[in-house]
């Protein structure tokens, strides 16, 4: 049974929008924020360890990464090229954003390799 909380982060240079998945409860948390680097910190601490975060590296590096990793959250910066899909091969309606999409896959990716 997964043990964590993933966390997907929709990063800009002005504002996050992070989405919080529990994959025991299924719960998904969506909050609008801004980007300093504490601030969200403050959100993904509001979850109960252990958590791990993604977000699509862009230009605005990985300042958060750092921040996070520096405070014990486990965060992966996800390569544009890497993904698996393209920003225009879903409908702007779909039913679950980029950002939740990231913690969907970081869910998958950890518990492949979690055994």
């Amino acid at each position: 049974m997964f043990q964590h909380t993933f966390i997907g982060l929709d990063v800009h240079g002005v504002s996050v929008v992070g989405c919080a998945l529990n994959p025991v409860t299924g719960e998904l948390v969506r909050m609008a924020m801004d980007s300093d680097p504490v601030v969200v910190l403050d959100w993904v601490r509001r979850f109960e360890p252990p958590v791990k975060a993604v977000y699509e590296s862009g230009p605005t590096g990985y300042v958060l990464a750092r921040h996070l990793r520096e405070a014990g959250i486990g965060c992966v910066v996800a390569a544009s090229s890497k993904l698996l899909c393209a920003p225009g091969d879903y409908p702007e309606d779909f039913v679950v954003p980029g950002f939740c999409r990231f913690a969907f896959a970081l869910l998958v990716f950890v518990g492949s390799y979690s055994g």
